[in-house]
């Protein structure tokens, strides 16, 4: 798989993207807000287990200008019409979290590789797993998310022909 070698919000995607395509129990891809979740899933036939990844927030910091992009990713999984009270409910919901979860072990441990072997630009120098139980889309499918932190130089400079002076 092709690594990132920019640091760009549309290169970011793509991977993901990519990232989803290539795993075994992945059959589809999302990304944005939770609003563009929710219209994702209402306008198409959502195929799970789905992977959703949360437009990032971006930061600078330190004298070497080292950039930091913070977002999560989500492996969701819809469990289906079951009543929520039947043991077969609880034992569809444990699987589908343990299956969401796995999946997200993958990616991590791809991302680590990917970095190790020189295709990223940047590492995963934060990651938080938690549960994830959403009404964020038409069939409320559940999951795992993954919060991190990649950090990158930035590589910001001036390009003094977009300036005007200021006098």
């Amino acid at each position: 798989m092709q690594g990132l070698s920019e640091s760009s919000l549309p290169a970011l995607i793509d991977l993901f993207k990519r990232l989803s395509e290539a795993h075994v129990h992945l059959k589809g891809f999302c990304y944005g807000d939770d609003t563009d979740l929710r219209l994702w899933s209402v306008r198409h036939e959502a195929e799970y287990p789905m992977l959703f990844v949360e437009m990032p927030d971006e930061s600078f910091s330190g004298r070497n200008v080292q950039s930091v992009y913070e977002f999560g990713f989500a492996v969701l999984y819809r469990v289906g019409q079951l009543d929520a009270g039947s043991v077969f409910a609880s034992r569809a919901l444990s699987e589908a979290y343990a299956v969401a979860q796995e999946i997200i072990h993958d990616i991590l441990a791809r991302l680590r590789d990917m970095y190790r072997d020189g295709a990223l630009g940047f590492d995963i120098t934060d990651a938080k797993l938690q549960p994830v139980s959403t009404s964020k889309t038409a069939d409320r499918a559940i999951g795992f998310r993954a919060g991190i932190r990649l950090e990158y130089q930035a590589g910001l400079c001036l390009d003094k022909a977009k300036w005007a002076d200021l006098d």
